[in-house]
């Protein structure tokens, strides 16, 4: 008996919790994307922010036939990513998208920019 009160119990706070999530929702993807170059191995990627929004994640391709990759992941209210490490003379794609937990918006437009040499 004790342990299908148990199992109950949690089944219930797990239904709760879930319902209580679903009323949060993303507007969209990220807005108003912009790239700086600042140097000839760091960008600043700038967004307009998603107030529900818990993370916002940075993906970059490193080629036109390149996959994207996850290559930051910021805490709510975040408005830009500095990436580095970037190789002089190379063009990049950037995309983001906010997300709460495991949902998350479409992807922002993709921002290109090639680094200076």
């Amino acid at each position: 008996m004790r342990v299908l009160l148990r199992r109950s119990i949690v089944w219930f706070l797990c239904v709760a919790l879930v319902a209580g999530c679903a009323s949060i929702s993303l507007t969209g993807a990220p807005s108003e994307v912009r790239t700086e170059v600042r140097s000839p191995t760091e960008a600043m990627l700038q967004w307009k922010t998603d107030k529900d929004a818990g993370e916002y994640r940075v993906e970059r391709k490193d080629g036109p036939d390149a996959p994207f990759a996850l290559v930051g992941v910021t805490g709510p209210g975040a408005s830009s990513h500095l990436n580095s490490g970037l190789t002089p003379g190379a063009t990049y794609v950037w995309r983001v998208r906010a997300c709460i937990g495991d949902r998350c918006s479409p992807y922002s437009p993709e921002i290109s920019a090639k680094m200076p040499a």
